[in-house]
This record gives C-alpha cells, structure tokens and sequence, in this order.
C-alpha cells in the first residue's frame, strides 16, 4: 500500500500500519527496497502491526510518503477472495495493487465500499495485459469504511 500522508501536527515521529492479517502466511515486510526491522513488527489478536519510524520529526503539512510492501504464502485458498483497506483518517487518494501468481490470474475482480447491505460497487480494477496484476484507485476514502477488491479464481 503507498501512502502519502500530511501531518497534521509537528512532532510526528512514526507511522502504523494496523490490521494486517491472512490466512496463510505473511513474510518479507518492505518499506520500499528496505526490510522492516523485526524490532517494528508485533503481534496483536493474529495481526501484524508494523511501524514507520520517521529519521526525523516531520513538520505540520510536510507531506510524508511511506510504501509498505509484503509476500502472502498459502493464501487466498478459497474461489472467492478479497483484500482490503480502512483507513483511519479521511484520505485524498489511494491505491490497492495485487500482483496474483503467473499460474493463477484471476477470472474477475471488482472494487467495493462497505460489507452487507452497506456494500456499494466501486467499479472494475485495472487488469494487467497478462492478467498477473490488479490495480484499483480511490479518491475520498472516508475513516472506517471497508474499501475492497474481491476476486474470483
């Protein structure tokens, strides 16, 4: 997930990525080309949580970018799947990007806001010439709404 952030005070020193889970396994944390040192990842309730942690202070409105990448093994097992994001605060524009295996692009995919009688379709995600790599794009994401792009195999 790529994320730009504005600070909205001085002072800020880390981001958190909350809520990460699977029902395989999840490996080889990166913010961009770096690992995540083992220290910036915990366990709460069978999800990860992984901190960003500033070289320095950002000031109010600085503009941070942070790009938080991660490998899932032996996932995604069912022919119907998902995966998804919610944001904690308003956010101006996000990106949610699947890169699927090269044996097994996906048969359909579209994007979704909300679970159940809440859920609104959002649209098709882009796919990939190959059908390897899914892209779905959002603008005004609204704090704890349920965004996702659903597949089937």
């Amino acid at each position: 997930m790529i994320n730009k952030i504005r600070a909205n005070h001085g002072g800020l020193t880390e981001f958190i990525h909350r809520n990460i889970r699977s029902d395989g396994q999840i490996k080889n944390f990166r913010f961009g080309s770096n690992p995540v040192p083992v220290s910036d990842i915990t366990t709460e309730a069978q999800e990860f949580i992984v901190h960003e942690r500033f070289a320095r202070e950002a000031h109010r409105g600085e503009i941070l970018s942070s790009h938080l990448t991660f490998d899932l093994i032996d996932s995604y097992k069912e022919a119907h799947n998902f995966t998804g994001h919610v944001p904690d605060f308003f956010t101006t524009k996000a990106k949610i990007e699947i890169h699927f295996p090269k044996s097994r692009p996906p048969r359909n995919a579209k994007a979704y806001r909300g679970i159940g009688a809440e859920r609104c379709e959002l649209g098709v995600p882009i796919i990939s010439t190959d059908g390897n790599v899914a892209i779905w794009e959002g603008a005004k994401l609204k704090p704890g709404q349920r965004y996702r792009v659903e597949w089937d195999w």
